[in-house]
């Protein structure tokens, strides 16, 4: 277990999109969504680029 008792989870400073609870931790299954938003492609370059979705967790989907 991490300092704090967080259970392996990052506790946060501040807020952040990623914390989609807002428990103030980010966990493996809100990094991996971080991290897939970040991998978004466009053919064989990395953008990164996502857009609002409101029907998601954190408000955004990946792509253009």
């Amino acid at each position: 277990m991490a300092p704090g008792g967080t259970g392996g989870a990052a506790v946060l400073a501040g807020d952040h999109l990623a914390d989609t609870i807002r428990d103030g931790r980010l966990g493996s299954t809100k990094l991996t969504r971080v991290i897939k938003r970040d991998h978004t492609r466009a053919g064989t370059t990395r953008t990164g680029a996502y857009r609002v979705q409101t029907s998601t967790k954190d408000g955004l989907a990946s792509g253009p």
